[in-house]
Formats: C-alpha cells, structure tokens, sequence
C-alpha cells in the first residue's frame, strides 16, 4: 500500500475569500470547483509528509499548515503588498529554514519556507545524517550560497567524509 496524496482541508463559511486569498499570495489555480468544495493546486508534485509538533521552533506556535516555495522573499514581499496579517516576521531559522507566518482568511496558521541551500544539499545527500546532527551546518545562512561558505575541490566529498580524509 502506499499513499499517494494527502489534501489539506480548510473549514471555512467563505469558500470564495480563502480561495482568493492562496490564488492571490501563492498562484495557485482551481483543478475542481463543487461550490462548497474548491480544491486548488500549484501544479508541482511533492513528496508526501506529515509533520508531528509539540511547537513551531523559536518559541512559535505550532503552525496548521506549512507550504515551501521556491522563494520565499517574493511571497513575504507579496504578503507584505496585499496588507495580509504577518504572524511571524521573515526570519532565517538556525535549523536551515527561511520562513514567516501568516494568518489566512478561516485563522488557518500558514507557515511559508524555503529550505536553505545547506538543507537542499543535505537532501542531494551531499552531507551525511551524521554532519546534520553534529550540527556541522549550522554555520550555513539561506541567504548566502553554499559555494561562498564551504569551498571544495573536484575530488572532495562534502561533510564528514571530506573531514575523515583531510
């Protein structure tokens, strides 16, 4: 067996308003339309998750739905020009996120992120688990690239390995 979507649902008397709202902020389009029922979709794929909480991180709230952008500048300053509820402010997390909050139309708690360059490459495998949880990143900003932080030659391997054969 395997799951191949998992939708989000927003409970809300003004179907209309909160759909306006993620086409306005995050381009998203309609692919069904019921009235009562209005799914909308960016058109991506995306790996399937769920995230279990007992916090947001930095002392925020939980959040009830986080979405990744591609950049998440552009939809902070969006936000910022359609004089929408800023939550939480844009901020680069120590654990390798670039993110804000928001507050949509139904008081759903949106958190929108980018994963910083050093957690992109973490997911290419370019670091092992063990440089993550050693926290051999944590010297790595999203607002700066990777290359200009850790340089490496055509034969080096990044993290750990890199370090065992130095």
């Amino acid at each position: 067996m395997a799951v191949l979507r998992i939708v989000f649902n927003i409970s809300t008397s003004s179907v209309d308003e909160v759909r306006q709202f993620y086409e306005r902020l995050l381009d998203l389009h309609v692919i069904m339309d019921h009235g009562w029922l209005v799914t909308l979709s960016s058109g991506e794929e995306a790996v399937t998750q769920v995230g279990i909480a007992s916090e947001g991180g930095s002392g925020t709230p939980v959040p009830d739905l986080s979405i990744e952008v591609s950049d998440v500048d552009a939809v902070y300053r969006r936000a910022k020009d359609l004089g929408l509820d800023i939550a939480y402010d844009l901020t680069d997390e120590p654990w390798g996120v670039r993110r804000f909050y928001l507050l949509d139309p139904a008081a759903v708690v949106v958190k929108l992120l980018v994963a910083c360059e050093c957690i992109q490459a973490a997911r290419l495998r370019l670091f092992s688990a063990e440089d993550i949880s050693a926290g051999f990143l944590s010297g790595f900003r999203c607002t700066t690239s990777i290359r200009d932080q850790f340089r490496r030659g055509p034969d080096q391997r990044w993290g750990a390995r890199a370090r065992a054969a130095s």
